[in-house]
């Protein structure tokens, strides 16, 4: 319901920004400039200008990064992380936008998402130039996913038991019960 109510009213900050803010986006693929333009717009409260920004982009992996950046910093955790998914299915091994979906699914609580991600990740990085620099942060991502996971099992085995629990008391109920009446009758 909080998740809800958040997005609802990110929702409503992006749709009442200034149309002359909107109107106003310079069309760039300069990703320092897309970046700068829309942080400054995030920072003047104007959400929406950002998003415009963000659309702008004609490169589809800087809008979709453009994008998952400008909601992830409006509070739109989910939708940046659409944004995130939406980008990957043009530009499926961006190391950036797999780094942030994963990262994102991680705060969501989507663990089974996030395991479907990493090994993408993985192979992205594999075959980048780039890997020292990322190295730390998925190793990070990866021991997160683990431990989420690993928290999910013991879960599921606890509730497993405390079912046992149950049935086996009410088993012994019943059986005290039938006992208790044969004994008396």
């Amino acid at each position: 319901m909080a998740r809800a109510l958040l997005t609802w009213t990110v929702l409503a900050a992006l749709t009442l920004a200034s149309p002359a803010a909107v109107a106003a986006v310079p069309q760039t693929n300069d990703s320092g400039a897309v970046f700068a333009a829309a942080g400054a717009e995030l920072e003047r409260g104007n959400p929406r200008a950002a998003l415009a920004v963000a659309d702008a982009c004609t490169d589809p992996r800087l809008r979709a990064q453009a994008q998952l950046y400008v909601r992830h910093h409006s509070g739109d955790i989910s939708g940046a992380l659409e944004a995130g998914l939406m980008g990957l299915e043009e530009v499926p091994q961006d190391l950036w936008l797999l780094e942030r979906s994963s990262s994102l699914a991680l705060d969501l609580g989507a663990t089974e998402l996030a395991l479907k991600l990493l090994p993408r990740l993985d192979e992205a990085l594999d075959a980048s130039s780039e890997s020292a620099n990322w190295q730390e942060r998925i190793a990070a991502l990866h021991e997160r996913a683990d431990a989420m996971q690993s928290q999910r099992e013991r879960a599921n085995r606890s509730l497993s038991f405390a079912k046992t629990t149950v049935l086996c008391c009410g088993f012994l109920v019943l059986v005290s019960f039938a006992a208790l009446r044969a004994k008396t009758s």
